[in-house]
């Protein structure tokens, strides 16, 4: 029962990559930086696909899954790949602090799932496959969804 994987464990398998190892590369950012722009951790992760602009404890991430695929392979197994949408929302005082703020989580993002493209061997591959902005909804001023699409693949057996 232990090579067993289920398709909902991946997501939980990446927000909690997320969540032990994203604090340490926004903090290396902002101080590399060194300009005053705030980097907090994430405060919150939620699973499920829920409005994000009305999540009050920002920064905050929300995941959920995208496009499912099975690709079979000629070893008695499948390859699993999973879309996973990871939405995070801050907040900047200015819209030019809002702009290289997301930008900069978007270099901790990408630089978490670069520095170990298994998630922490829970994953065969992960990468990052596209980064979507949002601005802000009326009442959310001065606030940015970053939208990162990260494909996961793990093979998994048959039966």
């Amino acid at each position: 029962m232990s090579n067993i994987v289920y398709e909902e464990d991946i997501i939980y398998d990446i927000r909690d990559y997320f969540k032990t190892n994203l604090g340490g590369y926004l903090t290396s950012i902002a101080a590399l930086k060194d300009d005053g722009i705030a980097l907090q951790d994430i405060k919150k992760y939620i699973i499920g696909n829920k409005d994000i602009f009305t999540i009050q404890s920002i920064p905050a991430a929300v995941l959920y899954p995208g496009e499912l695929l099975y690709v079979p392979n000629s070893l008695g197994s499948d390859v699993f790949k999973i879309q996973i949408m990871l939405s995070v929302i801050i907040k900047a005082g200015t819209t030019e602090n809002l702009i290289f703020k997301a930008l900069r989580y978007v270099s901790a993002i990408r630089q978490c799932i670069d520095a170990d493209r298994t998630a922490g061997e829970k994953v065969d591959r992960a990468r990052i496959a596209q980064i979507n902005f949002y601005a802000s909804t009326p009442g959310q001023e001065n606030s940015i969804v970053i939208e990162s699409v990260i494909e996961a693949e793990k093979e998994i057996p048959r039966g």
